[in-house]
C-alpha cells in the first residue's frame, strides 16, 4: 500500500475527539511578564527537518533530518512500546510468519499507523512485542518523493530496561540484531533500521517542549479512516499540557484565562490546523487560535502562529509569537 497519493492532497479540516482532558486545576503562580517573543523556525520547503523547541530559552535544542530514524522505543519504566517516525508517510504491517529469514510478499498485508495523539495504547505495533511474528515497515518517502523502501523487524524485551531489535531486508539479507538500553532521561530511544544503529535523536525530555515535524493524522469520516501527512507541532509527552483559546485576542489573555482553561496531554494538542490551504493564497494562518502551554517545568505560556512563510515567501517556516503568563 502506498501513501504517495495523499501526500499531495489538500488538508481536510476535520477534528478528532479530544483525548485525555484535564480540568486545569494546577495553580499558576504570578510572574512578571516579559516581552513577547516572535520566533521563526525553518523546517525547509519540503519539511526536511524535525525540530525540538524549548519555550523558556527560546531555542531549538536539537534538530535532525526526518529520514534519519525509523522507530522509537519507549524508555518509560515498566513500559515497552514502539512508535513510528511517521514524518515520511510510512506504516507497518504484521506478519505471523514464524521464520524471520523467509522472504516476505507485500500482498494482502494490513497496514497500520500510530494514533496522532501519541497514546501508547494506540500504536501501530500495539502489544506485539515478544510475539512469534514480526513487522514489515514501509519507510515512506524522502522529501523529494523517492521511495525509501521496506524493512522487516522484530522487537523483543530482554529485561526491564533492555530491548532486542532484529532487522533485515524483505528477502532476509542484512539480518542484524542490536541491543537497545533504555535511557530514563529520554522519552524514546531512536533506531535506524536502514543503518542498524541506535541514535540519540530526541533530546533529554526535560530540555524541550514542542516538536515541529510532519506526522500522520488519521481523518475519520463515516467510519472510514484516511491517513494524511500533515505538518505541525507535537508536544513533549513529559509534563507538557496544552489548552486552546480561540475567542480572546492573544494580547488580552492572562493568568485568569490560563487558570480556567481545560488542558490536555495529547501529543497533537496543537497539531496542524492552526493553518489551512487556499488555492489562491497558499497557506493561511489562523492567528486567533491561542494555545496555553504548561511546559516541562510547569511554567505557563500563551502562543499563537502568525505566518508559515519565510522572508523569501517559501513555505515551511512556522512563525509564532509567545509570552510567559
Amino acid at each position: 500500500m502506498s501513501l504517495k497519493p495523499f501526500l499531495h492532497r489538500i488538508h481536510v479540516l476535520l477534528l478528532l475527539t479530544i483525548l485525555s482532558c484535564d480540568p486545569g486545576e494546577i495553580p499558576i503562580p504570578s510572574v512578571e511578564r516579559g516581552n513577547a517573543h516572535t520566533t521563526r523556525l525553518d523546517m525547509g520547503v519540503t519539511y526536511d527537518y524535525q525540530m525540538y523547541f524549548d519555550l523558556e530559552t527560546n531555542t531549538v535544542v536539537a534538530d535532525n533530518f526526518k529520514v534519519d530514524w525509523d522507530i522509537g522505543l519507549s524508555c518509560a519504566t515498566e513500559e515497552w512500546k514502539v512508535v513510528l517516525n511517521s514524518s515520511r508517510g510510512g506504516s507497518v504491517a504484521y506478519s505471523p510468519l514464524l521464520n524471520f529469514t523467509s522472504a516476505v510478499s507485500l500482498n494482502s498485508l494490513s497496514w497500520r499507523y500510530d494514533a496522532p495523539s501519541g497514546d501508547y495504547d494506540s500504536t501501530a505495533l500495539g502489544s506485539m512485542l515478544d510475539s512469534n511474528g514480526f513487522y514489515i515497515i514501509n519507510l515512506g518517502y524522502s522529501s523529494t518523493g523517492s521511495e525509501l523502501g521496506y524493512k522487516k523487524f522484530k522487537v523483543d524485551t530482554l529485561n526491564s530496561d533492555t530491548y532486542s531489535v532484529r532487522m533485515a531486508s524483505l528477502n532476509g539479507s542484512s539480518d542484524t540484531t542490536i541491543i537497545i538500553q533504555k535511557d530514563p532521561l529520554r522519552n524514546i530511544v531512536c533506531v535506524s533500521l536502514k543503518e542498524a544503529s541506535q541514535l540519540s535523536i530526541e533530546p533529554l525530555k526535560k530540555d524541550w517542549d514542542l516538536y515541529f515535524t510532519q506526522y500522520i493524522h488519521l481523518f475519520k469520516d463515516d467510519n472510514i479512516i484516511t491517513p494524511y501527512l500533515v505538518t505541525g507541532v507535537l508536544s513533549n509527552r513529559h509534563n507538557v499540557e496544552v489548552a486552546l483559546i480561540d475567542s480572546i485576542e492573544f494580547i488580552d489573555i492572562d493568568t485568569e484565562h490560563a487558570l480556567s482553561s481545560i488542558y490536555e496531554r495529547s501529543l497533537n494538542s496543537i497539531g496542524y490546523d492552526w493553518k489551512y490551504y487556499d488555492f489562491n493564497d497558499g497557506y493561511i494562518v489562523d492567528s486567533k487560535k491561542v494555545y496555553i502551554i504548561r511546559d516541562t517545568d510547569q511554567k505557563v505560556y500563551k502562543l499563537h502562529f502568525i505566518d508559515f512563510y519565510n522572508v523569501n515567501g517559501e513555505k515551511g517556516s512556522p512563525t509564532f509569537e509567545f509570552q510567559e503568563i
